[in-house]
């Protein structure tokens, strides 16, 4: 019994140095590296994001993305750390390839009333936004999870949580875990 117990205790004091350990290496500039990575360098149009990433639907997707056999428990729980560990994160100016940054406060006053919002929207800005989700690795960081969606008028949006695997050093789209359209 008493084997058990260590062996039982010996597995979550590695799992969580093991997870501790690897998140320390994930930051910032690898969620820069990975958007960066998926954008073509000759690439002329300049998207609009918000500065809030849209960590809320990825959080929402967890249950269907835990059913995925692809991810381990340790995966599981490596996931998890991240979506806690970078709830405040926003994407700065600069740092993203063709991107433009925009204020999530600004967007959310100037989309107040939905009708009149988005016609002042397009005055302001232009073209319509994008969200992005911190993207969150697997321990040995051959998959990565993003939700990604535009935003473009009151019925007018698309986006969705995705799926990349890691194959000759380029991210390939793998699936979609949630899509939506209006």
């Amino acid at each position: 019994m008493r084997a058990l117990l260590f062996i039982i205790t010996l597995f979550f004091v590695t799992t969580d140095l093991v997870i501790g350990q690897i998140s320390k290496k994930i930051s910032p500039q690898d969620f820069y590296d990975f958007y960066n990575s998926m954008k073509s360098k000759d690439t002329l149009k300049t998207i609009q994001l918000s500065d809030a990433p849209s960590t809320g639907r990825l959080l929402k997707d967890t249950s269907t993305i835990f059913l995925d056999t692809i991810f381990s428990t340790i995966d599981k729980n490596f996931i998890r750390e991240q979506l806690f560990n970078f709830r405040d994160f926003s994407w700065t100016k600069g740092n993203l390839i063709h991107v433009k940054i925009l204020s999530h406060k600004k967007i959310s006053r100037t989309l107040r009333d939905l009708v009149k919002g988005w016609k002042r929207f397009y005055l302001k800005f232009g073209d319509g936004f994008a969200t992005y989700s911190i993207p969150v690795f697997t321990v040995d960081r051959k998959y990565c999870i993003v939700n990604i969606n535009w935003h473009c008028g009151g019925l007018c949006g698309s986006g969705g949580t995705n799926l990349y695997r890691k194959v000759s050093g380029k991210w390939v789209f793998v699936k979609f875990y949630s899509f939506w359209i209006s």
